[in-house]
């Protein structure tokens, strides 16, 4: 994104106060932040996101949700996390906000971290592993990891990974569970429970950005269309194994820089001939690990403590006791020097089977009152 394509006279105030305000926050406290405070971070926030600001707002977001948490006390407040994200949020806002006065778009780019976007007429995708968050009575969110089978842009290749992110939000004390919410009607008149019945999809007049991983990730526009297509049943092609001395070769080739995320080197992988023990308590992490060797290495399959974990933690322990594990879909990080593994499918004979997504069915009439929600 360059300077010329933001509105000025709207983002540099805009910074200047959320600057303000972290600043405040830090030299007061917690205990003393204010409603206003509070409230500048919220609408920054929602601000950053609709101007395009990706990096800003994705880090606003977390800081936001650790705050909440904290007003809330909550018990998985993390301070490490919030005064981590909250720093990240301020040094982000004082670069744009001094990229912005020197007129430096190449500054601006790179903090802003949007990509431009590729307009795709028409492609195909299958959808190899969901991952799920849940934040309890605000909202639930899944990612859906895809494969493109054709397309009519150069730029979007057979084989090219892509993201599509759906996000509901949720009504307090609902008695639906976040899967339900796959069951609702999206804006194009389909359903995101569609992305998880083994079949092709096919997509018109969308876009598609790819980020500096490689990944694309697929927007979904006024217009845009999604149909299921035939079962697909050529699942094999997926399933070649990991190899950790690649990974390292990236590792190494990697140039770090003070904004970055571990979540950012993030790559999808596949696990095959691979062993799993006995889970093993993350202390203030809350959450725990399913030690997981492959190659004589060791990674460290997280499973979150709240709801969001539930279904990923029976399907594991499960696996506890096979003899010979299915070929394993997943996301791996590098978290404090460790390989940190987000388990998210197995491939069975028909396909994947989402290990973090459970499969009992909704209440119609509870989906019902969410529909008027």
């Amino acid at each position: 994104m360059k300077i010329s394509q933001v509105d000025k006279q709207k983002l540099t105030p805009l910074l200047e106060e959320l600057s303000k305000a972290i600043e405040d926050l830090l030299l007061t406290g917690l205990t003393t932040a204010s409603d206003s405070t509070r409230q500048t971070l919220n609408v920054s926030f929602q601000e950053a996101s609709r101007l395009g600001l990706l990096r800003l707002g994705s880090t606003l977001r977390v800081a936001c949700e650790e705050l909440t948490r904290y007003t809330k006390n909550q018990q998985d407040f993390s301070r490490q996390r919030f005064a981590f994200f909250l720093n990240r949020a301020w040094l982000i806002t004082r670069g744009l906000s001094i990229a912005l006065k020197e007129g430096n778009d190449a500054e601006f780019e790179r903090l802003s971290w949007t990509p431009s976007s590729t307009p795709v007429g028409r492609l195909e995708v299958i959808c190899l592993g969901v991952s799920k968050k849940v934040v309890p009575n605000t909202f639930c969110a899944f990612d859906f990891r895809l494969r493109v089978l054709s397309s009519d842009s150069a730029d979007v290749p057979v084989g090219q990974k892509l993201i599509w992110s759906s996000v509901f939000p949720i009504k307090p004390d609902s008695a639906v569970p976040a899967e339900g919410y796959l069951h609702l009607p999206q804006k194009q008149k389909f359903k995101a429970i569609q992305f998880m019945q083994g079949k092709r999809i096919t997509v018109t007049d969308a876009g598609v950005t790819i980020e500096k991983s490689g990944a694309g990730r697929l927007s979904l526009h006024e217009k845009s269309t999604v149909t299921q297509g035939a079962v697909f049943d050529d699942w094999t092609q997926y399933t070649t194994s990991w190899e950790p001395i690649a990974a390292l070769s990236r590792l190494q080739s990697y140039p770090p820089g003070p904004l970055d995320l571990d979540i950012e080197l993030q790559e999808e992988i596949v696990l095959q001939d691979w062993q799993i023990q006995l889970p093993i308590e993350d202390g203030k992490d809350l959450k725990h690990t399913y030690p997981i060797v492959y190659k004589n290495v060791v990674l460290r399959g997280v499973v979150p403590k709240g709801i969001d974990g539930v279904e990923l933690d029976e399907t594991l322990h499960k696996l506890l006791t096979a003899k010979v594990p299915p070929p394993m879909f997943g996301l791996l990080h590098y978290e404090r020097c460790r390989l940190t593994l987000q388990p998210l499918s197995i491939f069975g004979g028909k396909g994947p089977e989402y290990m973090n997504i459970s499969d009992k069915s909704v209440d119609p009439a509870a989906l019902l009152k969410v529909l008027k929600f």
